[in-house]
């Protein structure tokens, strides 16, 4: 999968509207949500304005779902994007030709250093990392490869997103 058109477009003209996102700390996403099969779309570093970085990822919705019974074979994944705020720097280990097979996410973990600096390593099953030393609070925004954004469930442990049908599908208390 690539990065949708209208996605791409919008990170590379400053547009999304990151006033909207939800903001947590990298910890608190990583115990709502699994980034684990996730594939890496790509990595966007904010070099013109503030340094902040933006992962964009093929958001997996076997491992992050509600209310629905997603398959591997799920033609649209979501994308989520994660922007991290003051980063200092951004590191790859790891990396080798692997044939044209897109990176899937294996694990990622967080930890929080001296004086507020986050340290985030995503690995993937290659052996590949990207190391991230940030501050915290991330921001975080889902979309449908259409580019409709689609609502996150913060509160929900073991994580998961709500596709606009599954929400409305949904009974009210």
């Amino acid at each position: 999968m690539m990065i949708p058109e209208s996605i791409a477009k919008d990170i590379a003209q400053e547009a999304i509207r990151w006033d909207e996102a939800q903001a947590l700390s990298m910890a608190d996403f990583l115990k709502r949500f699994t980034l684990h099969d996730s594939n890496w779309l790509g990595l966007h570093a904010d070099t013109a304005w503030d340094g902040d970085v933006t992962a964009i990822i093929s958001f997996d919705p076997i491992w992050n779902k509600t209310g629905t019974l997603a398959t591997s074979r799920c033609p649209e994944w979501p994308v989520l994007l994660i922007r991290f705020p003051g980063v200092s720097s951004v590191t790859l280990a790891n990396y080798k030709d692997i044939g044209g097979v897109q990176r899937g996410i294996g694990s990622a973990e967080t930890e929080t250093m001296s004086e507020g600096t986050v340290v985030t390593i995503i690995g993937d099953h290659y052996g590949g990392e990207v190391t991230i030393t940030h501050r915290d609070p991330i921001k975080v925004l889902c979309f449908a490869s259409t580019g409709e954004r689609l609502t996150l469930d913060a509160e929900q442990q073991g994580g998961g997103y709500s596709p606009p049908a599954a929400r409305s599908a949904q009974p009210t208390p």
